[in-house]
């Protein structure tokens, strides 16, 4: 009987499906070495938080939040504390006198939070200290005796927020027609005493304040920051990882699919 030919792949053919599969295989150089290996605060999607080691420990928080305020007026200050860390404490360095901590010779502690019945030399900086010498954010507060203030925020305002400034006398009524100042250069004039910045961008950082037809208020700094998002970014990039390398490995499969299936 005569002997059955041998049914052989084309060798041109076969060439070109090794090339192809060959060429989907990830290098070893982008597989990732193991000191790259995600840390376990972000192996997980579900936490998308800062790592505890770069979260501030304590925040000194103010209420209201402006940096200004008139003689016999009242403020809030607390300390939010991450954790369960304790012994916090408002402290205050003023323009004049010796730094103290709340409920010395000055402020009343109510709970977690200091009561300040503001007088001119209260005007100073002030932040949350620790007993072992841990610090929060410092916060300047000024108390002016004049007729004029601007309310602006004290504590740091986020890029694309917005963001109202006042200007605000004493008397009645209370919202004159202003102008505003920015670094010692006219802003514009707003006739109910209010300039608000819808979309606030790290250009608008900078030293405010206001005058009106019965004075001006003192200077103050408003501190803009930018979202953090680097961290956000490093856990959706391990989060997807896995899903990217599986998807090469179905690409590989399919492939070597397609050539057994051609040879047979």
């Amino acid at each position: 009987y005569p002997k059955p030919e041998q049914s052989w792949p084309n060798p041109d053919s076969l060439s070109l499906s090794l090339s192809l599969a060959l060429s989907l295989s990830p290098p070893a150089s982008l597989s990732p070495p193991a000191s790259l290996s995600p840390p376990a605060s972000l192996s997980s999607p579900a936490s998308l938080s800062p790592p505890a080691s770069l979260s501030p420990p304590a925040s000194l928080s103010v209420s209201p939040d402006r940096s200004q305020f008139f003689e016999f007026e009242s403020v809030s200050l607390s300390c939010e504390v991450q954790g369960n860390s304790t012994g916090w404490r408002v402290v205050r360095n003023p323009e004049r006198g010796n730094v103290s901590e709340c409920n010395t010779d000055w402020g009343k502690q109510q709970g977690s939070s200091c009561i300040v019945s503001l007088i001119k030399s209260s005007s100073g900086v002030y932040w949350c200290e620790s007993g072992s010498g841990e610090h929060s954010n410092a916060v300047n507060i000024t108390v002016h005796a004049g007729a004029v203030i601007l309310e602006s925020p004290a504590l740091p305002v986020t890029e694309g927020d917005s963001v109202t400034l006042r200007c605000r006398y004493q008397g009645t009524p209370s919202n004159l027609t202003a102008v505003f100042y920015k670094d010692g250069s006219l802003i514009r004039t707003e006739i109910k005493g209010e300039m608000t910045i819808p979309t606030v961008s790290k250009s608008d950082e900078g030293l405010y304040k206001c005058t009106n037809s019965e004075g001006e208020s003192p200077e103050s700094w408003m501190t803009v920051t930018g979202e953090n998002m680097r961290n956000l970014d490093i856990q959706m990039i391990w989060f997807f990882f896995p899903l990217l390398r599986g998807a090469e490995t179905c690409i590989i499969n399919w492939v070597v699919l397609l050539y057994t299936v051609k040879r047979c």
